[in-house]
């Protein structure tokens, strides 16, 4: 006697398969705004404490020093206490818990260490040289931005910023120059200190922008129908030094036609104006939001999300700026003592 047994079914068929695989497909669909979404916040929420933990680092700097952090420190030859040459980024590192790395840029004040090149066609005659990496003395001694060499400091960087890991030792955030100082100091005879305190914030320490976000690695390329195009290319970097510099400069001449090409990239200290200039339009505007490559300006803000711009008040508290401002608003929020009333779009 035989038995027969019915074949098993195992497996699914391609139509189930192609169905199943549908369905995949649209829960992933469904869930990737809710993640982007989880992501951006989280983004916006890194970005708002770091913008805090430095206005609060700029106010114990007041406080210890008499006034706000200087946007800009060159000490040439000073013989006697200690020198200085760098920016905000220097300064502010004992304040967000980074003394050892401050510490670390103390000794003899030297000056050459950055590198510099310099290419240029002359209507076909060229000329090209570079020097760089030979320190010489400046004497006396002092804190120095380029020891600190490509260092990341966590409490720069935001992740909103795309271009932050092309740029080690970058600053994704911005000091308003118009609310902060700048000290020259040479061979310890003479000095000068632009000291902008607190007391002088007369529009109030609350509507006075001092840090902004902005992005690291800045290009942009402006060209006119007459020959001439201008390119400017920065890394913005929270241990500038403008001793030690790196930087290079590209120029091509053409005599008929006439053409001249003009070509920058170096490094340079982050900070923003009130201002950016639209060349498209000729108009003014005050802040980028998401700039294309090869579009952003290293002195003007950049909003990293279509949102706004986050920035942080002096008196340490944050607040997003939407790209709707009007140029004025955000120019009045920039000035410390100049009487602008803030319009309703703040």
């Amino acid at each position: 006697m035989f038995t027969y047994l019915r074949n098993r079914r195992n497996g699914f068929t391609l139509i189930e398969l192609l169905v199943v695989i549908a369905i995949i497909a649209i829960l992933i669909g469904l869930l990737l705004p809710a993640v982007q979404k989880v992501r951006e916040a989280a983004n916006r929420t890194s970005s708002q404490n770091n913008l805090h933990q430095l206005a609060v680092a700029a106010q114990n700097y007041h406080s210890n020093v008499g006034k706000l952090p200087p946007y800009y420190v060159y000490s040439y030859g000073s013989s006697s206490g200690q020198g200085m040459t760098g920016t905000w980024g220097l300064v502010l590192l004992s304040y967000i818990e980074q003394d050892g790395l401050f510490q670390s840029t103390n000794g003899n004040m030297m000056g050459g260490a950055g590198t510099y090149s310099y290419y240029q066609d002359w209507d076909g005659s060229i000329y090209n040289y570079s020097y760089g990496g030979s320190p010489y003395s400046l004497g006396g001694t002092g804190f120095q931005g380029y020891r600190a060499g490509k260092a990341k400091v966590k409490t720069y960087n935001t992740p909103y910023d795309i271009t932050i890991n092309e740029v080690p030792n970058g600053s994704s955030y911005l000091i308003n120059t118009m609310v902060t100082s700048y000290e020259y100091n040479y061979g310890g005879w003479y000095s000068y200190s632009n000291d902008m305190t607190m007391e002088k914030i007369s529009d109030g320490t609350s509507n006075t922008i001092i840090f902004a976000e902005g992005l690291a690695k800045t290009a942009s390329t402006t060209s006119y129908s007459w020959g001439y195009t201008y390119t400017y290319a920065g890394n913005r970097i929270w241990n500038y030094d403008p001793m030690n510099t790196s930087y290079n400069y590209r120029i091509v001449y053409r005599s008929s036609p006439y053409q001249y090409t003009y070509e920058y990239n170096g490094d340079t200290y982050a900070y923003f104006y009130a201002y950016c200039y639209d060349y498209s339009t000729y108009t003014y505007r005050p802040f980028q939001v998401k700039p294309r490559p090869g579009t952003v300006q290293s002195g003007c803000a950049q909003a990293m999300s279509s949102g706004g711009l986050q920035v942080a008040m002096v008196d340490g508290s944050v607040r997003s700026v939407r790209p709707s401002v009007s140029y004025w608003t955000f120019y009045s929020a920039t000035t410390p003592n100049y009487g602008e009333v803030l319009g309703n779009d703040w």
